[in-house]
């Protein structure tokens, strides 16, 4: 942090709760002398209300923190990127000093060391853990595990999306925490799902057995068979799910079967920097098609153009969807 100046580091003591009095007036009167300081301090106080969103919960990772801060800054249109980053960057510096401590000592205590393996925006990842387990995590995705499991069980906390490959030990149940959920399995081969602003937890069982447990709730499948949770309470259970499209991603692919619009849209934000904005009518209109990963974001909306009467437009990091106008 040495090429923080001294305002920013101000403001960053400020943000933080450790100005002392004398520091908050010379801050109060940085910002009163501008409006352009006054509205610098607004946003960069939203970024790191973002990243420090983690402590309601206790759980806390500097790398999720800084994508969230990054992502508001590329879509930012108020100020320079150069001079926010830096100050950004220092933000989830002073969090990661600040919490990082508390996270790792909550693992110590518990006897483990605690790993994280993230991935942001468009990228894919690839980790065998102790036990010869795989997982392959999908976009924007994260997943939390030990370095090394303790006797009795194996357990993984995973947020976003993932292929596992669970390696076989009738002694040692694996359990993936995902969402108010848990899914425990001996040895088998699966895809979780549980996004944050997704609205159903699923899972997909390719080969084995799985036990999906939420509270009293407890629903077992068997291969081919796919599990939808809601956060109500609700679930559903599909006999015949399409694996080769379920898993499509692991060989870099992105396939819509029928899938609602707003479905899609949440998906395509998640391989690409953009935001989609769109009415609400148009959320429920389904598509069908298979892309590559790394197809041009403007390909893929031009052949949704082909089967729909829709248009879009892309100003700055924001895709506007809209029905299309047909002239009779």
């Amino acid at each position: 942090m040495k090429d923080v100046n001294k305002i920013e580091m101000l403001l960053l003591k400020r943000l933080s709760g450790d100005s002392t009095p004398k520091e908050n007036v010379l801050i109060d009167c940085w910002i009163g002398a501008d409006e352009k300081n006054g509205e610098r301090f607004t946003e960069l106080k939203k970024l790191y209300d973002d990243a420090e969103w983690t402590k309601n919960d206790g759980s806390f990772n500097p790398d999720r923190s800084w994508k969230r801060i990054r992502k508001r800054i590329q879509r930012s249109k108020s100020y320079k990127l150069k001079p926010l980053l830096r100050l950004a960057a220092s933000v989830a510096l002073l969090i990661a000093v600040g919490l990082s401590g508390l996270f790792l000592l909550r693992n110590e205590k518990a006897g483990l060391s605690d790993q994280i393996l993230s991935t942001d925006i468009g990228e894919q990842s690839r980790i065998v853990l102790a036990d010869g387990t795989q997982v392959f995590l999908n976009v924007d995705s994260e997943l939390h595990y030990p370095e090394k499991f303790s006797d009795g069980v194996r357990e993984v906390t995973l947020e976003g999306e993932a292929y596992f490959d669970v390696a076989h030990d009738s002694e040692n149940p694996f359990i993936v925490h995902i969402g108010n959920a848990s899914i425990k399995v001996l040895g088998t081969s699966f895809i979780a799902s549980s996004y944050h602003n997704d609205e159903m937890i699923s899972t997909t069982l390719i080969r084995g057995s799985i036990v999906v447990i939420r509270g009293k709730q407890v629903v077992q499948l068997s291969p081919n068979e796919k599990l939808y949770l809601s956060k109500n309470g609700d679930y559903q259970k599909l006999d015949s799910a399409d694996i080769s499209a379920e898993s499509a991603w692991r060989e870099g692919m992105i396939v819509f079967n029928n899938a609602r619009f707003s479905e899609i849209a949440k998906r395509l934000e998640r391989y690409y920097e953009y935001e989609f904005l769109y009415h609400p009518e148009l959320a429920q209109r389904s598509f069908t098609g298979t892309f590559a990963k790394d197809d041009d974001l403007g390909f893929i909306l031009d052949l949704f153009m082909m089967s729909e009467p829709i248009e879009y437009s892309i100003k700055d990091n924001t895709v506007y969807i809209r029905e299309k106008v047909l002239l009779e």
